[in-house]
């Protein structure tokens, strides 16, 4: 472990940072509802041409001819919009929360974009754990810097629908983290907290497909056993990745015959 005085060190770059960060950030807070923001809340209140359930409010079309003709008689899609046009996504966990947010604040955008701004730092502070983990100090701040202030931030932080993005993402860096734990001790029960935490992620949204590829490069060029053995060490993301890929095709989910969502 390293030494006290470089651990307060640390830990004090990365606050200033998150501060900046947020200052940075500050008028997302006061961005308001946007895009697919209204049409959740639609669902919400009853108000959306087609019903939906809490859980699958990123169904936004199911590419039904008659879910089609019903969302442009209602002026949720123009004319000119293709008439199986489907738009479903597979994050309930993300639905639940919106409902969850919808329940405590009603509509009151200030709120939700805290709540927002509550999971991007606690995305920062997986992040710099994971760096100062494995880099050495002043790379781990440098690469901080860069991630904490990238501007790409600003949009999952602005659009509340695309927060599942962020909470994905704090997942998958937390079940990342639980794989290299695994790795280095051998410990099964710290592979079944992956899994857990991995699937909890896919829950939130398609996005946590990305940490697949990361915990595979960790078994890719950190570890040094045989390759039968780093392929199988792959399951606690591999069969939850399956799973649900597996229900994505079943349930009919992802974009078609749309000009801006590509699957």
């Amino acid at each position: 472990s390293r030494p006290v005085r470089t651990r307060l060190m640390y830990a004090f770059g990365v606050l200033v940072l998150m501060a900046l960060g947020v200052g940075l950030r500050r008028e997302a807070l006061l961005t308001g509802f946007v895009a697919d923001d209204y049409a959740q809340l639609g669902m919400l209140d009853g108000k959306y041409p087609v019903p939906r359930s809490p859980w699958n409010l990123y169904n936004f079309s199911d590419g039904s001819a008659h879910e089609g003709q019903v969302l442009m008689r209602g002026g949720f899609y123009p004319w000119w919009s293709h008439p199986r046009l489907r738009l479903t996504m597979l994050r309930p966990l993300a639905s639940g929360m919106i409902w969850l947010d919808f329940q405590m604040f009603g509509n009151n955008p200030l709120a939700y974009h805290l709540h927002s701004l509550a999971w991007w730092l606690a995305m920062l502070a997986a992040v710099a754990g994971l760096f100062y983990r494995l880099l050495p100090l002043p790379v781990a701040l440098l690469g901080f810097a860069f991630f904490a202030l990238d501007e790409a931030h600003g949009l999952p932080l602005a659009w509340i629908a695309n927060r599942c993005a962020i909470v994905s993402t704090t997942l998958c860096v937390c079940a990342l983290m639980s794989h290299i734990r695994f790795r280095e001790t051998q410990r099964v029960g710290w592979a079944i907290v992956t899994a857990i935490v991995f699937s909890v992620a896919l829950g939130f949204g398609e996005y946590a497909l990305c940490g697949f590829g990361y915990i595979a490069g960790y078994e890719l060029v950190v570890r040094r056993e045989p390759w039968r053995v780093r392929l199988i060490a792959l399951w606690s993301t591999a069969l939850p990745s399956l799973v649900y890929g597996m229900l994505w095709i079943l349930l009919d989910c992802g974009p078609r015959h749309s000009g801006l969502y590509l699957a």
